[in-house]
């Protein structure tokens, strides 16, 4: 499977488990549509405002979480100004954080990414 139906998969999962799943569904739309994915670079500018300006741990671990999922989206595009070219190797442990976080059970994060 692709990278980005593993973040639409993860981002499905972390949805249920979430206070503020605003910025996941869009992810979750713009991972499943190739011909969309510049539009993470202003989603990432998005999810980083949100993350400057909140303090609780959990929703930072999300936002965390997103920002390495839009970055890679937008990556992967092969779009101009490319986001720092290690985005993508951090969507697995952002995950792997967030899980922990939600107190989600880490083996559904480790089945989707080795499908």
């Amino acid at each position: 499977m692709s990278m980005s139906h593993h973040i639409a998969q993860l981002c499905e999962i972390f949805c249920a488990s979430s206070s503020d799943a605003e910025t996941l569904r869009e992810i979750k739309h713009l991972a499943s549509n190739p011909y969309r994915w510049n539009e993470a670079h202003e989603l990432f500018t998005r999810i980083r405002q949100k993350n400057l300006a909140v303090s609780n741990p959990l929703l930072q671990a999300q936002y965390r979480f997103e920002e390495v999922c839009a970055k890679s989206l937008y990556n992967v595009g092969k779009y101009p100004a490319p986001f720092d070219p290690d985005s993508q190797y951090w969507v697995i442990p952002r995950a792997i954080q967030l899980a922990h976080t939600l107190k989600i059970d880490v083996n559904r994060i480790i089945t989707i990414v080795m499908s």
